[in-house]
């Protein structure tokens, strides 16, 4: 396979880059401040591949997905700094949320400057289930790779959304954001080593509600379409509940429950998508 195969850039590059990044940022930083800063690597494989994409984007950019390159490198900095000042949760939830509603503002930035409350609306709608979602994954830095898997389900069904709504470019940007926060977690299974932390907030879960805007804005996808993704986030209520045992086979088992709980929403969203798309459409790998 050519290193200039799709598969190869949104997907083994990320997973391998964002692996290499979390032993780096731990080793780095050392036992303190390393473990807690290594879902920020998530960032680092995405932008690699975002990088191997679509190019360096131009400043100022002048579309959504030039913008989205500039969302996910603020994430990854803030992030990383509010992992290294050891920001307590709240702080992480409150200063995630801010960071999510201005990278949404930005991306619609036509809408809002409409002033419209009908243009509005869907710009809200993505604002308050991407907070939900934040404040949710914000929270459960202490649940081992529960937070990360979530976040590689929910990047997958959004790749799926965005293939069968004609675009091939959006879908593997989600592809990549899915694979390099694989590539931390692979730290973290079946033995959890490193959190899930404001890195991975910041750099991969802002990131990845960034890109769901901007595949409601640039395809067929509407927003109630990918309403179920949000559901992704709670599949752990769920799968917390299975028999797994205890101790490590539980830690190892847990993950596994929670990615096939989470797949079932996922898909749904992916039908709905299919659904809206009236059965589907080409992919268009060089979106306007």
């Amino acid at each position: 396979m050519s290193f200039d195969h799709p598969a190869v850039h949104s997907g083994l590059v990320p997973l391998v880059v964002a692996f290499l990044a979390a032993g780096v940022l731990r080793l780095a930083l050392g036992a303190g401040r390393g473990p807690q800063a290594a879902s920020a690597a998530a960032g680092v494989g995405f932008l690699v591949a975002y990088l191997l994409t679509l190019g360096l984007p131009p400043w100022p950019p002048s579309g959504a997905l030039q913008k989205l390159a500039y969302v996910a490198a603020a994430g990854l900095a803030i992030g990383l700094l509010l992992d290294l000042l050891r920001a307590g949760v709240i702080w992480a939830r409150l200063l995630g949320v801010l960071a999510l509603v201005a990278a949404l503002a930005w991306v619609f930035e036509a809408q809002v400057r409409q002033a419209d409350p009908r243009a509005l609306l869907q710009p809200a709608l993505l604002a308050a289930g991407g907070a939900l979602a934040l404040w949710r994954v914000a929270g459960q830095r202490a649940q081992g790779v529960a937070p990360a898997v979530a976040v590689i389900v929910a990047a997958l069904g959004l790749a799926g959304v965005a293939l069968v709504s004609a675009s091939l470019s959006i879908a593997q940007l989600a592809g990549a954001l899915a694979a390099a926060v694989g590539g931390f977690a692979l730290w973290s299974w079946p033995v959890a080593r490193f959190p899930f932390a404001a890195g991975g907030n910041f750099a991969a879960l802002i990131p990845l509600l960034a890109l769901a805007a901007v595949t409601t804005l640039l395809t067929k996808a509407p927003v109630w379409a990918l309403a179920p993704l949000l559901l992704v986030f709670f599949a752990d209520l769920v799968s917390s509940r299975l028999p797994a045992g205890s101790g490590r086979w539980r830690e190892a088992l847990q993950p596994v429950y929670l990615a096939v709980i989470a797949a079932i929403p996922a898909a749904l969203a992916v039908g709905l998508a299919v659904y809206a798309a009236g059965g589907g459409g080409d992919a268009d790998l060089y979106l306007r």
